[in-house]
């Protein structure tokens, strides 16, 4: 039987660098940065980042009242 071929994620070098880029991430969100200007330097869909960091909800911010 062959092996079953080892995923990126599988890599610990690569989980290594994925849970670095998650702190920059937090670094960046807690000096302020605002969310979409993250997604767009990362190249991503400000949707797509909204689901992957949700800063409400990471950062404990309160929502926006009228």
């Amino acid at each position: 039987m062959s092996k079953r071929p080892r995923t990126r994620e599988a890599d610990p070098s690569v989980r290594e660098l994925i849970e670095i880029k998650k702190l920059l991430i937090l670094d960046l969100l807690s000096r302020d940065v605002k969310p979409g200007q993250i997604a767009k330097i990362l190249g991503v869909d400000a949707g797509n980042f909204s689901r992957l960091y949700p800063t409400r909800k990471i950062m404990g911010s309160p929502k926006k009242t009228k």
